[in-house]
């Protein structure tokens, strides 16, 4: 099962370059998550198989997330929400401020990057998901790292470093 989750407007169509790089491969499932800003048009209209769906702004996209083995996503703030629930993730950053991100999470072994969305190339794209799919110990492995990453324990932090400096002024 792959999610693919662009983000709420999409406005490169990266999420139908994905599906062109992935539309030939067998044994999958595809879940396209559209955004309430992207634009539904006729060119769905090529992907319609059995083993893709179209789900427009579901309510509880964790819940799609959840379902799946792998998500390709940009590397916005989806990126650190899929970390903290251990899905492994394939990452394309579409703005500048994304590449630092979708550099730590690959360099801290929790996503692949697969670079800036303008040099990214349908065979990577394909390669990619087709090595991780056939390779459960990689995907164990990046569910991990998210884990260490996101520990879920920043807010703690946050209340010790406000306490200690309201105790030291006051």
């Amino acid at each position: 099962n792959v999610v693919i989750s662009m983000g709420g407007s999409d406005p490169h169509r990266l999420t139908f370059k994905i599906l062109d790089s992935l539309y030939s491969l067998k044994n999958i499932h595809i879940r396209v998550i559209l955004g309430p800003l992207m634009k539904v048009n006729t060119r769905q209209r090529k992907y319609q198989k059995k083993y893709i769906s179209f789900i427009e702004s579901p309510k509880s996209i964790w819940n799609e997330f959840k379902k799946s083995d792998l998500v390709i996503s940009n590397a916005g703030n989806t990126l650190f929400e899929l970390a903290t629930q251990s899905i492994p993730t394939i990452c394309i950053p579409v703005i500048e401020h994304q590449v630092p991100y979708a550099k730590f999470f690959h360099t801290n072994g929790f996503a692949i990057n697969l670079g800036f969305w303008k040099n990214v190339k349908n065979k990577d794209i394909e390669k990619n998901v087709i090595k991780l799919l056939k390779n459960t110990d990689k995907r164990k492995k990046m569910s991990f790292k998210g884990n260490k990453i996101i520990d879920g324990k920043g807010l703690f932090r946050v209340i010790k470093i406000i306490e200690f400096f309201s105790k030291k002024f006051t």
